[in-house]
């Protein structure tokens, strides 16, 4: 048998294995503009694909970049046929289908750490969406949170008085300016989630920090439909849920922060 230099090694395909390779490639790309099927339902046809082929030799892992990739170049092919008037309140049907398909791929470049492109995805989406409906208002806060963008966070926020009081908007900027250590802002971050989320006082009274329970939490929110939950947690846990990476590294100086606050709070009073 010839013996093999490394160069020559690197070229030696498996063809059983690069076969495999094209069939999935073919029915991950063969996404047809002209085609009447919907856009996310194309997007959740692929996602099966996925879960019930990419198995055996292959790693769900393997295949994370080659998944992004086919539904973010298809949605570009996609958005040419979309004309969304920015100035309607309700959305058409062929419109509102793009925008969730939008927002699957925008899930899963945040869940991948493509922080750039999902606050780009989400952002076309929120100006599309009058209504946002599909809440992409709190996905953005949570980017920014992640990608410490502390005065494009705030600049939302301050953006409609209706977001004054929302903890999804409060615990981001909340845990940008504590970990920033720009400690009297936070302290009125603080004060206002303590004011506006009923959770809180037993969230900071907790022994520990409830990580296993947050990450549960956020398992669910990567569920696109609300339907699929068995019981919706709190809006607290929801709102940790979406900064995922960032409270895992930061939830014990969170929790001890929190212990102290409070501590002094109360010497003070007494």
């Amino acid at each position: 048998m010839k013996d093999f230099d490394k160069d020559e090694r690197d070229k030696i395909v498996d063809f059983n294995r690069y076969r495999e390779d094209n069939r999935l490639n073919d029915e991950w790309l063969d996404y047809d503009d002209d085609d009447e099927e919907d856009f996310s339902d194309y997007l959740e046809r692929q996602l099966e694909i996925l879960a019930k082929k990419f198995q055996g030799w292959h790693r769900p892992s393997d295949l994370t970049y080659a998944m992004y990739r086919s539904l973010a170049d298809n949605e570009k092919k996609f958005k040419g046929d979309v004309v969304v008037d920015y100035q309607v309140e309700i959305l058409r049907e062929r419109d509102s289908s793009f925008l969730h398909g939008k927002f699957s791929i925008a899930k899963v470049a945040k869940k991948n750490g493509l922080y750039g492109p999902a606050i780009d995805q989400f952002l076309e989406i929120y100006r599309m969406d009058k209504s946002d409906y599909l809440a992409s208002r709190r996905e953005l806060m949570a980017l920014y949170a992640l990608s410490y963008r502390y005065e494009e966070a705030k600049n939302l926020y301050l953006s409609k008085t209706d977001y004054a009081d929302d903890i999804y908007f409060l615990l981001p900027l909340f845990m940008l300016t504590l970990l920033a250590d720009n400690l009297d802002e936070a302290n009125q971050y603080l004060e206002q989630l303590d004011q506006n989320c009923p959770d809180w006082v037993n969230f900071y009274r907790d022994e520990a920090f409830p990580l296993a329970d947050v990450m549960k939490v956020s398992d669910m929110d990567d569920m696109f439909d609300e339907e699929d939950w068995e019981v919706k947690p709190s809006d607290l846990y929801l709102a940790f849920g979406k900064m995922m990476p960032l409270v895992f590294s930061a939830h014990a100086y969170i929790h001890s922060y929190l212990k102290h606050y409070y501590e002094e709070k109360d010497n003070h009073s007494k």
